[in-house]
């Protein structure tokens, strides 16, 4: 027999389905090769998205965190103006109020002074009565001896 007829058995050629299987496992083989290739890099991939999906969790809880701490910090500025303008207010009228009793303690001392000038006053006319009542009763005592 010659090898040419061995690979020949009617009308199948040896070679040819040799040849197919041999293409098949090799292409089955790259496949393979492809697929887990493919599945490594799905496996990275997910392992990136996963690292990712993490990463914006954290980044959005640390965001909820200082927007939390902003709305605190705003509410203890708001809480500050407001005291800060009672305080204001409330200077404005002790204010009012120093300058009021300032202008009562003015009139008062001008009326203090007034009463004193005005005692005063009083006091040296009531002298001067009397010195004209002791003239007079003098004169009288004169002219009632006489």
């Amino acid at each position: 027999m010659e090898p040419s007829q061995l690979v020949q058995i009617g009308d199948i050629n040896i070679e040819t389905i040799i040849s197919s299987i041999v293409s098949l496992l090799t292409g089955t083989a790259a496949g393979i090769f492809i697929l887990r290739r493919r599945l490594s890099k799905d496996n990275v991939e997910i392992t990136k998205d996963k690292a990712e999906g993490d990463l914006i969790h954290y980044l959005e809880n640390q965001v909820k965190r200082i927007d939390l701490e902003r709305e605190k910090h705003l509410n203890r500025l708001e809480k500050a103006e407001q005291e800060r303008l009672q305080m204001t207010e409330k200077v404005f009228k002790l204010s009012a109020e120093v300058e009021s009793l300032t202008l009562q303690l003015k009139v008062l001392r001008d009326l203090t002074n007034n009463l004193s000038n005005n005692i005063e006053l009083y006091r040296k006319r009531v002298l001067q009565l009397e010195e004209e009542n002791l003239e007079l009763k003098s004169k009288f005592k004169s002219k009632s001896c006489n």
